[in-house]
């Protein structure tokens, strides 16, 4: 195995219980006027979070702490455990932007929780550590963070598009796209990027302005310092998004930092098949993926909206129940 990086790195992940009552009825008196960011999903709980705690303990377990962020609750099933830190919202975001129910803000603040480590990999809660992991996987020796650098496109098809323009659209008015192209060329086209992402760089490279980079959905691996710096950049529309109280089209969201991090030349290459993005109803991968060990990390959408996908999506959690069966040291 590589030589691991001796510094501490940190584990970030917002969490809540939409089924709540005390809580539900807080949302309700600041009741959204959109639909997405006041959706179901959004906030539903399949209890997938002891699963990543588990995955955790069993493929992930250097990790230094894991801050489990929430707004006034705890799971029930939590144990008191030194690794683990439960953060409420008041104890970091400040009070002008509470309460809030926007992941955006949860996530675009989080360098202001004091006891966070300069490296740390945000998650969320419906992630998997499918297979074992290192540092090295998230971080270089020096501390530069992993990531794919391959440029995409944008295909909009509901409200939440207009907030990855919104990044984007920041970060053509601050970087230039050839200047960085010429500077991180390896970086931008990398044989770890596999055939498919690097056709579609270059592709896109001669137009003049970014269109998007590929967002992997895993964990993404974050220099706390870069979070105060994209403040310094944006205050204004970083402020606005801290006071919406639910997701809306005027906002901006972490990955705001990520595209920072990659065009301030501050990531080093990591494999597209680190990770895969599946849907809690896609059962029958999920049972292949769990079985041959062959990805990382997974994150397991809510697409949950009939009969069909309901069954599929309880035989997805029976999965998890199966493959991690055993209690981590996080659980009472």
């Amino acid at each position: 195995m590589n030589k691991q990086p001796e510094f501490e790195v940190d584990f970030v992940i917002p969490w809540v219980n939409g089924s709540d009552y005390e809580w539900q009825k807080k949302k309700n008196s600041y009741q959204s006027n959109t639909s997405e960011g006041d959706s179901v999903q959004r906030f539903r709980d399949y209890g997938t979070l002891k699963y990543l705690l588990r995955s955790i303990e069993i493929n992930a377990n250097w990790v230094n702490k894991i801050l489990l962020i929430t707004d006034q609750q705890v799971p029930e099933w939590l144990a008191d455990n030194v690794r683990i830190l439960v953060i409420d919202h008041t104890d970091y975001i400040p009070k002008k932007y509470l309460p809030t129910f926007n992941s955006n803000v949860i996530e675009l603040n989080i360098w202001r929780i004091k006891d966070l480590s300069e490296h740390f990999v945000l998650l969320n809660d419906d992630f998997l550590f499918s297979k074992e992991t290192s540092k090295s996987d998230f971080f270089t020796q020096e501390g530069t963070p992993k990531d794919i650098a391959a440029q995409s496109v944008f295909m909009p098809r509901d409200e939440f598009a207009h907030i990855p323009i919104n990044n984007i659209s920041l970060i053509n008015q601050t970087f230039n796209k050839r200047e960085w192209l010429l500077q991180n060329w390896k970086t931008a086209f990398s044989f770890k990027y596999g055939v498919a992402l690097n056709i579609l760089s270059i592709m896109l490279s001669p137009l003049p302005y970014f269109t998007r980079f590929y967002e992997p959905h895993v964990g993404t691996s974050y220099l706390k310092g870069n979070f105060e710096k994209v403040w310094d950049l944006f205050p204004d529309k970083l402020d606005i998004t801290s006071k919406n109280k639910f997701r809306d089209i005027n906002e901006v969201s972490h990955w705001l930092v990520r595209y920072y991090q990659i065009l301030t030349g501050q990531i080093s290459t990591r494999s597209y098949k680190f990770g895969k993005y599946l849907s809690l109803s896609d059962d029958d991968i999920l049972e292949k993926i769990l079985k041959r060990k062959n990805i990382n990390m997974l994150a397991l959408n809510d697409n949950i909206d009939d009969t069909e996908k309901q069954l599929r999506a309880a035989h997805s959690i029976e999965l998890l129940n199966s493959f991690f069966s055993e209690k981590s040291e996080f659980e009472k």
